[in-house]
C-alpha cells in the first residue's frame, strides 16, 4: 500500500511544530549579583547595587519592580525593611542583564550584623521558567551606632542671682559609628538632680558638625543666674535634646553638678555719718533688721563714672567690697566660702 502525505496537510504539521517550540521559551530573572558597603551607620546613606540577568530562553516583557530589603537573617520575609525599590520599563531578552544602583538611608536599628537581600520581579508581573530564583543571596553587612556621652561638666561652686556665670560640658562620641549632625546641648538650672519640665533653660548649643567615634567637643556658655531664691541649685546639661542622633545608649545623654545660689538681700540706710574728712560711714540693716555698715576709703573714675571704694563691716569682719551708684537702697550679693563671706554691694 502507498503512504500519500498531502502537502498541505505536512506544511501545517510543521508551523504547529515551529510554533511549539517558541510556545515552549520562558524568561528567567535571576539577580546574579548584590554589592554594598561591608560596615555602614544608622541614619547615613550608602549606595548599593545588584544585577539581574534573564537566565531562560524567552524575551522577559516589561514592567516589573525590584526591591531592596534590610533583614535580620539570610532569609527574606515580611518583616523585613524595605529600603527601596527600582521600575523596570524594558524588556529583557535572554542573556541580557541590568545592573541597577540606588543610594539608601540605613534605618535605626540596633547595632550589629544584619543582611541586604534583592528580589526581582516583586509581583510576578513575568511568568518565567523558574519562579523560584528570584530573590538573591544575602549578602552580611555590620550596621554601627554612635553613643553621645556628657563627659564633663565644669561650673563655678557658687553663683549669684542676676549674674552671669561661665559653664562648659564635654560631649563624646562613645559609640561605633559617627554621629551625624545636626542636634542640641541645653544647659538647665534645677532644685534637684532629676531634669524635668520644671527646669528653667539657661541657654542651648547647636552642634552643626558630626562626631566620628573617639572624638569630643567642648562648648562654653555664659548664662545670667535666675532670680531664685538661695540655696543649692543642680546646673544639668542634656546633649542630643531632641533625639536627633539614634544612639547605642539613650540614657546617658544627661548630667548635672550642684551649686550653690547666693540671693541679693535688700538693704536699708539708716544712717550716714563722716569719720574724717575723706572717711564716710553708711548704717544700713537688711530685712531681718541686722546692722551693717560701710566706710568709704577712696574712690576712682571708671569710665566717666564715678566708683566709690567701701569698706563693710559685719562683726568685726572687714573684706573689701565695691559699691556703684547712690540711693537709699543698696544691694547685697552674699557669697559663702570656707573661712568667710565676700560681699559685693550695688547701688538700686
Amino acid at each position: 500500500m502507498a503512504l500519500i502525505i498531502r502537502k498541505s496537510v505536512l506544511v501545517l504539521f510543521l508551523s504547529l511544530s515551529a510554533a511549539g517550540a517558541v510556545w515552549g521559551a520562558a524568561p528567567d530573572l535571576t539577580p546574579t549579583a548584590l554589592m554594598a558597603p561591608v560596615s555602614v551607620v544608622t541614619q547615613h546613606r550608602v549606595e548599593v547595587s545588584w544585577t539581574v540577568e534573564n537566565q531562560g530562553t524567552g524575551e522577559a516583557q516589561a514592567p516589573w519592580y525590584d526591591r531592596l530589603y534590610l533583614s535580620e537573617d539570610e532569609v527574606l520575609d515580611g518583616g523585613d525593611r524595605v529600603l527601596d525599590s527600582v521600575y523596570r520599563t524594558q524588556a529583557l531578552l535572554p542573556g541580557e542583564s541590568y545592573s541597577p544602583s540606588r543610594t539608601v538611608t540605613i534605618p535605626n536599628v540596633p547595632a550589629g550584623t544584619y543582611y541586604l537581600i534583592v528580589r526581582t520581579d516583586l509581583n510576578d508581573n513575568v511568568y518565567e521558567a523558574d519562579e523560584t530564583n528570584n530573590v538573591s543571596a544575602a549578602i552580611a553587612v555590620e550596621i554601627l551606632t554612635p553613643d553621645v556621652i556628657l563627659t564633663g561638666l565644669t561650673a563655678p561652686a557658687s553663683v549669684v542671682t542676676q549674674h552671669r556665670a561661665e559653664v562648659s560640658w564635654t560631649v563624646e562620641n562613645q559609640g561605633t559609628g559617627e554621629a551625624q549632625a545636626s542636634w542640641y546641648d541645653r544647659l538647665y538650672l534645677s532644685e534637684d538632680e532629676v531634669l524635668d519640665g520644671g527646669d528653667r533653660v539657661l541657654d542651648s548649643v547647636y552642634r552643626m558638625q558630626a562626631l566620628l567615634p573617639g572624638e569630643s567637643y567642648s562648648p562654653s556658655s555664659t548664662v545670667t543666674i535666675p532670680n531664685v531664691p538661695a540655696g543649692t541649685y543642680y546646673l544639668i546639661v542634656r546633649t542630643d535634646l531632641n533625639d536627633n542622633v539614634y544612639e547605642a545608649d539613650e540614657t546617658n545623654n544627661v548630667t548635672s553638678q550642684a551649686t550653690y545660689v547666693s540671693a541679693i538681700e535688700t538693704f536699708h540706710i539708716v544712717a550716714i555719718a563722716r569719720v574724717v574728712s575723706e572717711r564716710l560711714r553708711i548704717d544700713f540693716t537688711n530685712d531681718a533688721g541686722r546692722m551693717y555698715g560701710l566706710e568709704r576709703r577712696d574712690s576712682m573714675e571708671q569710665g566717666g563714672w564715678a566708683a566709690e571704694q567701701f569698706f563693710l563691716t559685719e562683726d568685726g569682719i572687714e573684706p573689701s567690697s565695691d559699691i556703684e551708684g547712690t540711693g537709699d537702697v543698696l544691694s547685697i550679693y552674699v557669697e559663702p566660702t570656707a573661712s568667710q563671706r565676700f560681699y559685693r554691694m550695688v547701688g538700686q
